[in-house]
């Protein structure tokens, strides 16, 4: 099958018209073809005849680049809030550990002759 706007003749893996081929049925997949250049979110629906006959299907491809790289943006804060929380969480810990060891050296020195 062409796949209409890359350049190879057979599907892509998980090419939602073989799908809609397969079970006459609708769906939608992400594509991102290295020869397309862009993410492409694309839905197939199928198309019968009066009496039934699966004829093709209707192809809508949406271009999915901005949510893409927003989704990768938004992963890249995640990661950077994770470290950050990670350092102030383990700083806190540290301070609280330091300051427990203060009280015990303050203990032992009221304590001391």
């Amino acid at each position: 099958m062409f796949s209409g706007l890359a350049k190879s003749k057979k599907p892509w893996p998980g090419c939602p018209f073989e799908k809609t081929r397969l079970d006459k049925g609708t769906h939608t997949e992400e594509v991102d073809d290295p020869e397309i250049g862009i993410p492409l979110l694309i839905t197939t629906s199928p198309i019968f005849n009066e009496t039934g006959e699966f004829l093709g299907s209707v192809h809508i491809a949406k271009n999915i680049t901005v949510l893409k790289n927003t989704e990768a943006e938004l992963q890249k804060k995640f990661y950077d809030l994770e470290r950050f929380q990670k350092i102030a969480v383990d700083r806190e810990l540290r301070m609280k550990e330091l300051k427990e060891k203060i009280k015990e050296l303050e203990e032992r020195l009221k304590n001391s002759p």
